[in-house]
């Protein structure tokens, strides 16, 4: 079930950034390291990872912005708005601004 949820919250963060035009670009590095997207906006690489839950654990994150020297990233998730370790949460909200 959980893998279910994942690729289906993944899914709706890529139609939303497909709907306003935005290129969709992956990173994988060694290992299991993965950001689900890594978006152009404005002359700006900005990697943006999508969470399950409240989780804020986001080793892939942390492993990406080291390589490439983000100032910020964003993380897509059930946790409130916020910012950790220079990490931009963002509230996931569904249709009729439903939590999913």
């Amino acid at each position: 079930m959980k893998l279910r949820t994942a690729k289906l919250r993944e899914n709706y963060v890529a139609c939303e950034l497909t709907s306003k035009g935005i290129p969709l670009r992956y990173w994988r590095g060694k290992r299991e390291a993965e950001i689900e997207f890594v978006v152009e906006l404005k002359d700006e690489v900005i990697p943006i990872e999508v969470k399950t839950g409240i989780r804020i654990n986001s080793p892939s994150l942390s492993v990406y912005r080291e390589n490439n020297k983000m100032p910020f990233a964003y993380r897509v998730s059930q946790k409130n708005f916020g910012m950790y370790n220079d990490i931009k949460s963002a509230l996931e909200r569904g249709a009729k601004g439903k939590i999913i």
